[in-house]
């Protein structure tokens, strides 16, 4: 059980929150964080959207009294995102985070495929690192300065610094404390007064929006339903439609063509304001929905997310026009029908109506005579269902001979890294093929599994190889040298090791001794 964890202040990441930890505590090692808190070294240090947040709260709850949702909600940046998402989209995310499932979240909630993007580098406001280094003698990772969007502090109405910390870290588990990071630059932007107080009211917009505490969930019909009526409301509708061009020619006049570009809203490369304002059939960037909200009205944001979830579409009633149609119509069309069925027995309903000219036929009967047309369908095309069948016993003794034949020309040994099972099947050229049959060929298989090497052998042959190449430049043998060079982590320095490298160095030796005796 921890002894300490740091509590969270207000408005910071989970990840600083780590990241504090790490420093607190002294931890050289990152991997040793995430067993800690996670009790798994598979665990990555994530900015945005952690995961294994169960488990975090099993180690940590005793300590902070925060629950895995309250890390979710109020310590990452999923709330900018979750009233823009379907109610079951929001359930997988939800799922996922909680549980050691993250890797799938970025796609869910649609960061990885958006036009807009994170930040390449972790922000600060430089007020707000003075206050918090008098206040509390340490700075953290602020939620809001990461959300794309915000370049201006809206407590400070100041543009944010870009620090040396990776928004995307390089290494898997490196939590990078707020107060080790250096302020590289101010956020570029070369904007009029007026332009960065419309900078500042978004910041402030979306400050509002991580805060929300709002039970609601939007379908996609009342995101259609509600923009409509946002355009009717300020004029921006042609009869029963979005007029795009007027729509856009206000956003650039309010926002302008640069800050726009900024934002990653382009309006000239994508069509994101065409299809807000068609019918949705996906979900939206929470920002494509502030830039047009504050631009029309500026009213908060959860005065639109309410305003929208009361919305009921309307529903799109089928009108039925009934329609004599003379029998001897019907009775011509079904003949012609019919005569199509005996003239081609052997084609289905899809070669008649591509290939065989009588979509239009088919069409009318879909129409008029469904119920006819249901009863006098040709029977299903026949298929070629003879396949090719493989003689996997003749196969395995051809793959069985290729890899012989590779290992007799060199080509197996890894000079690189480990010759491990998939690896020499990779330099088969049949990767695939032979990795998703292995039980139909036994003897290849057989023979890359004994000619495979083992993560223990494989580090004997580094060792073998530095000690070697140190005798041959006349360098000392340290023990503590050879397993440096040869890469051997501390947790497999056993023993065993040890006794092998002493071996190895009396080996390697006597051999290199005797090799310049012969030579002289």
């Amino acid at each position: 059980m921890l002894g300490y964890f740091p509590v969270p202040y207000p408005d910071e990441l989970l990840y600083s929150v780590i990241a504090r930890y790490k420093l607190h505590q002294g931890i050289i090692s990152d991997r040793q964080i995430v067993n800690d808190l996670f009790g798994s070294p598979n665990v990555a240090a994530v900015v945005d959207f952690p995961g294994h947040l169960l488990d975090l709260q099993q180690k940590t709850y005793h300590l902070t009294h925060i629950t895995a949702v309250q890390w979710l909600t109020k310590h990452s940046l999923y709330p900018a995102y979750k009233y823009f998402l379907q109610a079951d989209r929001n359930e997988n995310v939800v799922q996922s985070v909680l549980s050691g499932k993250a890797w799938d979240v970025h796609t869910r909630i649609g960061v990885a495929a958006s036009n807009i993007k994170v930040p390449k580098f972790l922000r600060l406001c430089k007020h707000c690192y003075r206050q918090e280094l008098e206040l509390f003698g340490e700075p953290y990772w602020h939620r809001l300065h990461q959300l794309s969007g915000v370049m201006v502090c809206p407590a400070h109405k100041e543009y944010l610094y870009e620090t040396d910390a990776l928004f995307r870290p390089q290494g898997k588990y490196e939590f990078f404390p707020a107060i080790n990071a250096s302020l590289v630059r101010k956020i570029p932007l070369d904007l009029t007064t007026k332009q960065k107080q419309k900078l500042v009211q978004l910041s402030q917009h979306i400050d509002e929006l991580i805060n929300l505490d709002l039970d609601v969930s939007i379908s996609l019909a009342q995101w259609t339903h509600y923009y409509r009526q946002l355009a009717k409301k300020h004029s921006y509708s042609n009869k029963s439609r979005a007029d795009h061009n007027a729509l856009a020619n206000h956003l650039e006049a309010y926002w302008s063509i640069p800050v726009l570009d900024t934002l990653g809203l382009s309006l000239s490369d994508t069509l994101w304001l065409v299809n807000l304002f068609r019918k949705h059939r996906k979900s939206f960037h929470y920002l494509c929905h502030l830039v047009v909200w504050q631009s029309l009205n500026d009213i908060s944001p959860c005065s639109e997310i309410i305003c929208a979830q009361q919305l009921i579409p309307p529903e799109q009633v089928l009108i039925s026009h009934e329609v004599k149609i003379d029998a001897a119509v019907i009775k011509v069309k079904r003949h012609q029908w019919k005569a199509a069925i005996a003239t081609y027995q052997k084609q289905g309903v899809k070669w008649l109506r591509t290939i065989g000219g009588y979509s239009a036929l088919y069409a009318w009967l879909y129409r008029n005579d469904r119920i006819w047309l249901s009863q006098n369908k040709p029977c299903q095309a026949l298929r070629n269902t003879k396949q090719f069948v493989v003689n996997w016993g003749q196969r395995d003794k051809e793959f069985l001979k290729h890899i012989k034949d590779l290992k007799k020309a060199g080509a197996l040994h890894n000079n690189h890294g480990r010759r491990s099972t998939s690896w020499i099947i990779k330099q088969s050229g049949q990767h695939a093929l032979i990795e998703k049959n292995q039980d139909k060929l036994p003897k290849t298989i057989k023979f890359i599994k004994d000619l495979s090497e083992s993560p223990d052998t494989y580090r004997r042959r580094r060792i073998e190889s530095v000690i070697y190449a140190l005798i041959k430049q006349h360098q000392s043998l340290e023990v503590w040298i050879i397993l440096r060079k040869a890469g051997i982590r501390k947790e497999y320095q056993t023993q065993s090791i040890i006794k092998n490298i002493n071996y190895l160095k009396r080996k390697l030796s006597l051999e290199a001794s005797r090799i310049i005796q012969e030579d002289t």
